[in-house]
């Protein structure tokens, strides 16, 4: 039997994802130079909380009440593996789901049946002394999350809320990419650090590298050096 076509068709299909997707590669390479130069040196470990607002700071609705109300707060864990000019950060926020009714018995209905919302994102920063005891950090990578719905079942997501994470193929996780972003200013003490930190997504798979700057989220961090 001649294989020759299906094996044409095979090579194609993998040149296309190559050349559509370049840039993802081009990126994984820079990412991953920049680690092996950055953490050839000493190496921190950094363990805290997150606690980030939920309402997006462009919002034309924000008011001031609402940085008051404890419930557009959530927080989280968050770890960082620093040196003196990188530094790979990842955190995960919980926060409830939305209670839109009570039925008979007392139990609650949730929006879109959701009752955790678990979401973070990775990054890899480069970091810089502004002042003394005082960081500036930018840098990018991928979201993801966990909703878990009534029962308990979890339903993950990579890069974008919207887009279920399917781990049975390479070229949908390839096309579902995109970044999101965060800066971080950071006062230290000792072994402890404060901080405010902006975060901001793109918008999607459709223009992946473009930071959607009306959704962008405030956070305040307490970061203790454990390593």
């Amino acid at each position: 039997m001649n294989h020759t076509p299906a094996c044409r068709e095979y090579v194609s299909l993998i040149l296309t994802v190559i050349i559509v997707n370049k840039k993802i590669f081009s990126i994984i390479a820079i990412v991953l130079t920049v680690m092996a130069a950055g953490f050839a040196g000493s190496v921190t470990v950094n363990m805290g909380t997150i606690q980030e607002f939920q309402i997006p700071v462009g919002s034309s609705e924000l008011r001031q009440a609402d940085v008051i109300d404890v419930t557009n707060w959530a927080a989280g864990p968050e770890i960082r593996i620093s040196t003196s000019f990188l530094s790979l950060d990842a955190y995960m926020i919980t926060r409830q789901g939305e209670i839109i009714d009570v039925v008979d018995g007392g139990e609650a209905v949730f929006a879109d049946d959701i009752q955790q919302h678990l979401f973070g994102m990775a990054s890899l920063s480069l970091t810089t002394k502004v002042a003394e005891f005082t960081t500036l950090s930018v840098g990018a990578g991928p979201a993801y999350g966990i909703n878990l719905f009534t029962g308990w079942s979890p339903h993950f997501w990579l890069f974008n809320e919207n887009t279920p994470l399917d781990t049975s193929t390479f070229k949908h996780i390839l096309e579902s990419f995109s970044l999101s972003y965060r800066a971080r200013l950071d006062f230290s003490f000792s072994r402890f650090s404060y901080g405010i930190s902006y975060s901001v997504s793109s918008f999607g798979s459709e223009d992946p590298y473009t930071p959607d700057w009306k959704n962008g989220k405030l956070a305040l961090t307490f970061i203790t050096r454990v390593l």
